[in-house]
C-alpha cells in the first residue's frame, strides 16, 4: 500500500480546502458524500471540473466514480447540437445541393471536433497524473482507475466497475472496498503531488 505523508502544516492547509469546498457545496446547494469531497478537492486544484461524484455509496452504482466535464462550453455544445440538427433537416427536406449539405455537415464535424478538444485538455491532465501513479502502483488490472469517454464528458472509474452488476452481493461489497481503496490511494497520490510541487 502506497502512503503519502503530508507535513503538519501541509495538513491544515488541506483541511482548511475541504472545509473550504464543503462550505461552498452548502451555500450552493450541491449534494455531495462525505467520503468522496477530498478526491473532489484534490481534482479541482488541478483545474479538473466535477460534474458529479460518488464512493459507490448507493446500490445503483456498487463502485466510486468522479464524472468531470470542463465547465463553461454549454452555449458552445449548444451550437454544436443546432449545427447537428440544421443539417439532419436539410438532409431530409432534400431542398438543397448535396454539396451544401455535406458542407453543413462538415461545418457540424469541424464544430464538435474543436468542442471535443477542448473537453480533452481537462482529461489530458488526468491522464498525465494516472500515468505517473500506475507507473510504480501495481494493482490487479480491474482495480485500475480508467477514464470512460461519453463524449462531453469523462468518468473516472475502476476497470471492473461496469462488472458490478453481475457479481453476487457479497463479491460485489469486496470489489466495492477495493475499487474504494484505489480510489483513496489515488487522492493521497494526487494530495502528495500536489503539495510536493515547487
Amino acid at each position: 500500500m502506497d502512503s503519502y505523508k503530508l507535513s503538519r502544516a501541509r495538513e491544515q492547509q488541506w483541511q482548511e480546502l475541504v472545509h473550504s469546498y464543503i462550505q461552498e457545496a452548502e451555500e450552493q446547494g450541491w449534494s455531495y458524500e462525505p467520503e468522496i469531497v477530498e478526491t473532489i478537492v484534490v481534482l479541482r486544484l488541478f483545474g479538473i471540473t466535477i460534474y458529479k461524484a460518488s464512493m459507490g455509496i448507493s446500490e445503483l452504482f456498487a463502485y466510486p466514480w468522479v464524472s468531470i466535464k470542463r465547465a463553461g462550453l454549454n452555449e458552445e455544445e449548444q451550437l454544436v447540437r443546432l449545427a447537428w440538427e440544421e443539417a439532419q433537416k436539410q438532409r431530409e427536406l432534400k431542398q438543397l445541393p448535396r454539396d451544401q449539405i455535406d458542407g453543413l455537415f462538415y461545418k457540424y464535424h469541424r464544430m464538435k471536433d474543436a468542442l471535443i478538444s477542448k473537453h480533452l485538455e481537462e482529461r489530458g491532465i488526468l491522464l498525465q497524473h494516472l500515468t505517473a501513479f500506475y507507473a510504480k502502483h501495481q494493482v490487479p488490472y480491474d482495480r485500475v482507475l480508467t477514464l470512460q469517454d461519453m463524449q462531453y464528458t469523462a468518468t473516472l472509474e475502476s476497470q471492473g466497475a461496469q462488472f458490478q452488476i453481475l457479481a453476487s452481493p457479497q463479491e460485489r461489497q469486496e470489489k466495492l472496498l477495493e475499487y474504494q481503496q484505489e480510489m483513496q490511494q489515488f487522492t493521497e497520490f494526487l494530495k502528495h503531488a500536489y503539495f510536493s510541487a515547487p
